[in-house]
């Protein structure tokens, strides 16, 4: 029989669409999440529904925006 560790997980990105479905899962087998996000692709609305679980916990990045300069590899927002 396998014996189950509660793990602390640490997610990046955390309110975007991968990062809110993954912490849904962790979260639905039973470990701690903490959720990191600068709100720049993600939403608050990805992460509400986990708001109030008691194993969830965001942290805000309130930084800039990264600089999108001429030399930049990315498109439009994300």
């Amino acid at each position: 029989m396998k014996r189950f560790h509660r793990k602390r997980v640490l997610i990046t990105g955390g309110a975007g669409f991968l990062g809110s479905h993954l912490a849904t899962r962790m979260l639905a087998e039973g470990h701690e999440v903490l959720c990191v996000d600068n709100f720049y692709c993600g939403t608050r609305e990805n992460i509400e529904p986990l708001r109030d679980h008691p194993n969830f916990d965001t942290i805000v990045l309130l930084r800039g925006r990264p600089d999108r300069g001429a030399g930049s590899i990315h498109g439009d927002r994300c």
